[in-house]
């Protein structure tokens, strides 16, 4: 019996009790798709692992040859299991469809279309090789093109996968963007010192890397970047000269200026981050980068506090001058998990200001309609939107699974397919982007990726090209809002972030290595306001404390000697100490001396300083008692544009004035020792007469 005619007689001895088939749930996709990505199913002790299928999409007379291996997970050998290919009664034609047949493991009720049994045992914990062909694909199947589903079973519960097949072509190619992100990752480490911050640095940006991976998986295709200008900036170990010279004026670290180079503590360090960057930037062109702010700021939090999104805004204008580094556009901005509002979009702006261009949004906020429209949409304020496919999104996720490759090749085709078939007429666009801290197998994500470039019927395009299409009518409206791990950009928390990067450029103007030394701070301080931080909190509280510690560090190095002074004058002088436990000198402070009571008077309260390091200097006053008392005084150590470094304990100074009568005290004392010299004189001169 023919194929088709199979098909048609099962499917009407099942219509009783098949499961209604429509469209996915909002948000349905997600689960469905995860829950497939292994690709494997057991059956008494063995699993079934798809290899590779060839070709990947079958023409009329083409016979596709499919590849995998059974494992024996049981106690006892399996001999010669044979391996069977069926197709599903069942249409999948929706993603909905798709979804379900994916995430199944029941066996497939429709004709056998390819079987082959193994010439070996497979023993306990071991595994073999199988090939099975398999010839005109997609001949029962009404559509011309398309996925067909089916089912890999050793004898038990099968593995669902898809076939793709085409015989003749009747669509308009669905234009598909994948995007893959570079960015940082989020750890306290790398802004240490020592034997911890060299291993952050080799861990991070090094040979085997994160980072590393995801450029050699992306290597070959032309999936977009979203590159955080951080990795392309040039680091250099600060020259001795910067280290002992004088510090620079305010101006010189005015907010938002940035270093030409970014901080590194040793020219290993150098070396390694300057290879990743070089590494980035001459496959960059291939990925028509977009440029995100430096250091990848949490820019849905940019209204937490003026700080934090001038801070954003500063990230925005630095990350220009990177953007000539890698041939990229800036300009789109990418909340995090892609969770957008209107009230997210305010805080965006705040950030981006005219640079913005468009918001890259995850498109399950917009819930699954039967028939999505493009990639491109409008907030209700007018803002381009480019709304992501949820399924493309979970299968960019998914490549972090060691050998789910092959698996998910055949989803990306099945879900495509289903996609275009819902307007299979219309000029379309789709988007994916893989999760911001992915740790792919490098093989999975190439696969992936590569595949998108072998489907008939999709064509590849870069993000920026959707901005060219033509948005879908009427605004795009949340309707399941996505659900983000916490911002750790609070009110609270920014305010105290944006007062200790204040406070870091002040302490810059007065140390002798002012330039090395807020290099490395600002560094520091742009990871606090990254977006990573939201997936692992673990190292923000103690990067923040790190921070912190450094805006209070004048403080502590810097300080007037405590001690008690007795003023026993109407008018004399005063003699402090100031000392400088720092390891670098000071210069451009200005120490300012506040009585607590008028009844003393200090003139030229407010004194320049310059010390060396590890010594003092002894700061001397004209001072004015105008009544008797205790009055402590306090000792303030500013930088020339008034932000308060240091503190010290109040000096105590124990004032005594004289008055006028000292001096016919002091009159007549000289006078009687006048005398008593003189009588003293006539004494010794009678004596000796």
């Amino acid at each position: 019996m023919p194929r088709a005619a199979w098909v048609a007689v099962a499917v009407s001895g099942l219509l009783a009790v098949a499961t209604p088939v429509g469209s996915a749930a909002a948000g349905g996709a997600v689960p469905a798709l995860r829950a497939a990505l292994t690709r494997e199913a057991s059956a008494a002790g063995l699993t079934v692992r798809l290899g590779a299928v060839s070709p990947l999409v079958a023409g009329p007379s083409d016979t596709v040859t499919i590849t995998g291996s059974v494992a024996n997970g049981g106690a006892a050998p399996v001999a010669a299991p044979t391996v069977t290919v069926r197709t599903s009664v069942s249409p999948v034609v929706s993603r909905g469809d798709v979804d379900r047949w994916a995430a199944g493991t029941g066996e497939a009720q429709g004709p056998v279309i390819g079987q082959v049994t193994l010439k070996t045992a497979v023993a306990p914990g071991g595994s073999a090789p199988f090939t099975v062909t398999v010839a005109q694909v997609g001949s029962d199947q009404v559509d011309t093109w398309g996925a067909e589903p089916v089912g890999l079973s050793a004898g038990g519960p099968s593995l669902h996968t898809f076939l793709g097949y085409q015989r003749v072509k009747e669509y308009q190619p669905l234009r598909v963007a994948l995007a893959v992100p570079l960015v940082l990752d989020p750890d306290a480490d790398l802004y240490a010192t020592g034997p911890a911050r060299a291993a952050a640095w080799q861990t991070t940006t090094g040979a085997g890397s994160r980072l590393a991976r995801l450029i050699a998986a992306t290597a070959a295709s032309t999936a977009t970047w979203l590159v955080d200008p951080f990795l392309v900036t040039p680091a250099a170990v600060p020259a001795a000269s910067d280290l002992q010279t004088s510090a620079p004026t305010s101006a010189s670290v005015a907010p938002g200026a940035s270093p030409p180079a970014s901080y590194a503590a040793t020219a290993a360090e150098a070396a390694t981050r300057n290879a990743l960057a070089q590494s980035i930037t001459a496959a960059a062109a291939a990925h028509s980068p977009i440029v995100l702010p430096m250091g990848d700021p949490d820019v849905a939090a940019a209204r937490a506090t003026s700080d934090t999104a001038a801070a954003m805004a500063s990230a925005v204008t630095r990350a220009k001058a990177s953007t000539t580094l890698v041939n990229g556009s800036l300009g789109v901005a990418w909340p995090a998990e892609g969770s957008w509002s209107p009230g997210v979009t305010a805080g965006i702006r705040a950030a981006y200001g005219s640079n913005l261009t468009a918001i890259l949004m995850s498109g399950r906020q917009l819930g699954t309609p039967p028939t999505l429209p493009t990639a491109l949409r409008t907030a209700s304020d007018g803002t381009l939107l480019v709304a992501t496919d949820p399924g493309l999104d979970t299968l960019l996720t998914g490549t972090h699974q060691q050998g789910a490759g092959p698996g998910l090749v055949q989803l990306l085709l099945a879900h495509t397919a289903a996609v275009l078939k819902e307007r299979p007429g219309t000029k379309r666009d789709v988007v994916g982007v893989a999760p911001r801290l992915l740790d792919p197998d490098p093989t999975a994500l190439a696969d992936v990726l590569a595949a998108s470039t072998h489907v008939p019927w999709l064509a590849p395009i870069a993000v920026p090209a959707v901005l060219t299409g033509t948005p879908a009518d009427g605004p795009a409206q949340v309707t399941s809002p996505v659900a983000t791990p916490p911002t750790r950009l609070d009110a609270s928390a920014a305010a105290r972030v944006g007062s200790d990067s204040r406070r870091i450029r002040a302490v810059a103007t007065v140390r002798g290595d002012g330039a090395a030394w807020l290099s490395r701070w600002s560094d520091a301080t742009t990871a606090l306001l990254a977006t990573a931080w939201r997936d692992r909190v673990g190292g923000w509280s103690v990067l923040a404390t790190a921070v912190h510690r450094a805006g209070e560090s004048l403080s502590a190095g810097v300080h007037v000697a405590p001690r008690q002074i007795n003023f026993l004058a109407d008018t004399g002088r005063i003699q402090l100490v100031v000392v400088n436990d720092l390891a670098v000198p000071v210069s451009n402070l200005v120490l300012s001396l506040v009585p607590s009571s008028p009844i003393l008077r200090l003139h030229g309260s407010t004194v320049p300083l310059s010390i060396a390091a590890r010594s003092r200097t002894t700061v001397t006053l004209r001072a004015d008692a105008l009544a008797a008392g205790q009055v402590p005084v306090r000792a303030i150590l500013a930088s020339r544009d008034g932000t308060v470094l240091s503190e010290s304990a109040p000096v105590g100074v124990h004032v005594t004035p004289t008055g006028n009568w000292i001096y016919w005290v002091l009159g007549g004392v000289g006078a009687l020792l006048l005398l008593a010299g003189i009588a003293r004189s006539r004494t010794r001169r009678h004596a000796a007469a």
